[in-house]
């Protein structure tokens, strides 16, 4: 299971990634990662820059999220996106279906983001968590029971827009870790992944400081 390129120049390139993917190596995903393809491909020498470690990655996706992820081909390139990302110049966004009717047409949600102190393999709205801003969008009630959304995470806080939507008791459908064991069940043997894919990504580029807007579209699963 690789991603797709996208997009590719001399500085960078972009890549769908398809759910079931891991983004990073870890203790638990020690190969098969999009950090193993990205070594390969790009065929990067061992060093102990930041950039190496991480394979040009500057920002990642969840296992169960699929769609559009930025990666650097230079040290150059990964410094600037990085502090693109840092000062909040990038613009993502996400299209999700939550479980329940969202009345509201836009939401802001400004709640801190850490550890769940009950979990530690969670995350939840804390009060002394770092500051997490999600908007959202909404496109289009589906059978009086679900809501299309589009999500724009203005900060990148682990699990943020899954988080913030089960906080506001609007889940994320099929997240099977922030939705109730009852919603589990509701979901189970119609949705397959969970329902949140990044659909577009804009920032300027390191090279041609300009303006550049990436996307790739929704995959069939979302169109209800």
């Amino acid at each position: 299971m690789m991603p797709d390129i996208i997009y590719e120049d001399d500085c960078l390139l972009a890549v769908n990634k398809p759910v079931g993917l891991v983004v990073n190596l870890s203790q638990t995903a020690v190969s098969g990662t999009l950090q193993d393809f990205l070594y390969g491909y790009l065929k990067l020498k061992p060093s102990e820059t930041e950039f190496y470690q991480r394979a040009g990655i500057v920002h990642r996706l969840d296992k169960s999220t699929s769609g559009i992820l930025l990666v650097a081909k230079t040290f150059g390139c990964f410094e600037y996106l990085k502090e693109q990302f840092k000062n909040r110049k990038i613009t993502k966004t996400y299209i999700a279906l939550v479980d329940g009717v969202l009345e509201d047409e836009l939401l802001e949600i400004n709640a801190p983001i850490a550890r769940n102190p009950q979990n530690r393999l969670k995350f939840a709205v804390v009060e002394n968590g770092r500051e997490a801003l999600t908007r959202v969008e909404r496109i289009k009630v589906v059978e009086d029971s679900f809501t299309l959304v589009y999500a724009y995470p203005k900060t990148g806080r682990t699990h943020q827009i899954r988080v913030h939507l089960a906080a506001l008791n609007f889940p994320v459908v099929g997240d099977c870790v922030y939705g109730s064991r009852t919603l589990q069940e509701k979901w189970q043997g119609r949705f397959f992944r969970l329902m949140l894919h990044a659909l577009e990504i804009k920032f300027t580029h390191p090279e041609t400081k300009k303006q550049m807007t990436l996307s790739v579209p929704a995959p069939e699963e979302f169109s209800l």
